[in-house]
């Protein structure tokens, strides 16, 4: 039985199941793909620009800073050739990241920052989330599907944030990762 196309989105009350096997070993495809070329690999097996993004960010969320370990090694249970994730590959997916926002920005005239600080509220409804940054609240709003899928974990944690303040001033969040 060959690898079935996760490509559209199968019948939820189908009799017939996708094989825990068959689930796994697509699993490691994407995350191998993710970590060793997420601007090559990627596109070809996951087509979804957002489901893209969304493994991006799991993936070098899992993968160490260095701080408190250096690598995560993932197999299967059937022996194929392992995945590790080290720092440099957090740094690659970081990179693949940055540069799949800045294609996509509609914003003309913007700053790009990075905060260090405490992820503090999120409002999925108002589409917004809170960090503080020493004393200070800053409220940053278009954070989109990454509230549901990555944000949810990091409350009331240290965080880096990417964002972008546009010419009248709006801070536009871009991208969410644990400090450790």
């Amino acid at each position: 039985m060959g690898v079935p196309d996760f490509t559209f989105q199968p019948d939820l009350f189908k009799k017939e199941e996708p094989k825990p096997a068959v689930i796994a070993d697509q699993f490691l495809k994407i995350l191998r793909a993710t970590a060793e070329a997420p601007n090559e690999a990627l596109p070809d097996i996951v087509l979804d620009e957002d489901y893209r993004s969304t493994f991006l960010n799991l993936t070098r969320n899992l993968a160490p800073t260095g701080k408190t370990f250096e690598q995560i090694e993932i197999r299967s249970a059937e022996g194929a050739t392992p995945i590790t994730l080290v720092p440099a590959v957090r740094s690659s997916i970081r990179q693949a990241i940055q540069r799949a926002r800045r294609a996509k920005t509609e914003v003309t005239e913007f700053r790009e920052v990075t905060l260090h600080g405490v992820l503090r509220a999120v409002h999925l409804d108002e589409d917004w989330l809170e960090v503080t940054v020493g004393k200070e609240h800053i409220k940053i709003v278009e954070a989109g599907e990454a509230i549901d899928d990555v944000i949810g974990p990091m409350v009331n944690r240290p965080v880096i944030i990417e964002i972008v303040i546009d010419h009248r001033n709006r801070r536009l969040f871009r991208d969410i990762e644990p400090e450790e």
